[in-house]
């Protein structure tokens, strides 16, 4: 592993996004900018090339665009009002670069935003119903589709994009109902063969995997493990990711304060349980944690720790804990700048 990073953090609480640099080699997160984004900071968003950055605010409501400065600082480029009757809770850059997606937790619904091309966002160009408190804006690979869990709606909402108009049709079928009553997806991700998604169920402490069709856009043949150990009940899991190279899916528990390991075999589509890591007891509460787009690092924002942790990923998937900091009082989001 070569080279430092950049990395954001922002907290739901917090009324600030913090720029730090993260040194693989001592182990350290310096802090070296903070961007005033009003209260209640949330989602971050980086586009492809890591020269912009998408954020989400509650009080009062936007959708702010920043450009990245060398070095990582953050320079205010627009801000586009939204209703904050919406209730935004996530943010995603569309993969053709000229889109965000915002999820509406408050209302139920999904909004598309232009990006111009001085990486400017536009007023919304569509708004489309989901289920009840849509949590996450998930896309395939190639943009074509796009996925809505919906906690309290309990089902998984499919979209198809049309990203030259700006505009969302529901597939069909629209709604996947979670596999089991009262689950409340929260979050989605794709494995890198666009053949299976992983979706980590908030309130019943599981995680379903599914066959995805990346023709249609379709999930199908849920299948459903336990994301906590035998008999710990979990009703506040957040965040889920698989490895670049999808040997491993990565789950965070807020209430059992862990990360869970899964290693999944794509040819016998079966999931193995590795462990959970905790840091020895410092992860309190991980609301959010990244995998860096080159494999190489998994970062834990520890919410009620007040605390960032970094590991080094092993060829397998495996955990090697290698620094840990604290800067933002509850942090609730963290990523690393794409280079």
């Amino acid at each position: 592993m070569t080279g430092s990073r950049i990395v954001y953090t922002s907290g739901s609480d917090s009324p600030e996004i913090q720029t730090l640099r993260f040194d693989p080699a001592t182990g350290t997160f310096t802090l070296i900018h903070q961007a005033d984004v009003g209260p209640g900071s949330g989602y971050l968003a980086f586009s492809a090339d890591g020269r912009r950055v998408y954020a989400i605010n509650r009080t009062p409501a936007h959708v702010i665009a920043f450009a990245v400065e060398d070095g990582g600082a953050l320079t205010r480029i627009n801000q586009v009002a939204i209703p904050e009757a919406l209730g935004s809770t996530h943010i995603a850059v569309h993969p053709g670069g000229r889109l965000v997606l915002v999820a509406h937790f408050g209302s139920g619904h999904v909004s598309v935003l232009p990006l111009n091309a001085d990486g400017s966002v536009g007023q919304a160009s569509d708004v489309q119903e989901t289920a009840r408190e849509a949590h996450q804006t998930v896309s395939t690979a190639d943009g074509r589709f796009l996925f809505v869990p919906c906690r309290a709606g309990n089902v998984v909402c499919q979209f198809v994009v049309d990203a030259g108009a700006g505009k969302l049709r529901r597939n069909d079928p629209f709604m996947v109902p979670a596999e089991r009553p009262g689950a409340g997806p929260r979050h989605l991700a794709l494995h890198p063969t666009q053949r299976f998604a992983f979706l980590l169920n908030e309130l019943d402490g599981t995680m379903t995997s599914y066959r995805l069709d990346p023709e249609r856009g379709h999930l199908s043949e849920p299948q459903t493990v336990p994301s906590v150990p035998a008999g710990f009940s979990e009703a506040a899991a957040a965040h889920i990711e698989v490895h670049p190279r999808g040997h491993t899916v990565y789950a965070s528990n807020r209430e059992h304060s862990s990360l869970v390991l899964w290693r999944f075999d794509a040819g016998r589509r079966h999931l193995e349980l590795l462990g959970f890591e905790t840091a020895r007891g410092r992860i309190q509460s991980p609301r959010d944690f990244t995998v860096s787009r080159d494999g190489e690092l998994l970062l834990i924002a520890s919410q009620k720790g007040g605390m960032l942790v970094a590991y080094r990923i092993g060829d397998e998937g495996t955990l090697e804990e290698i620094g840990s900091g604290r800067h933002q009082a509850a942090p609730t989001f963290i990523g690393v700048l794409p280079r």
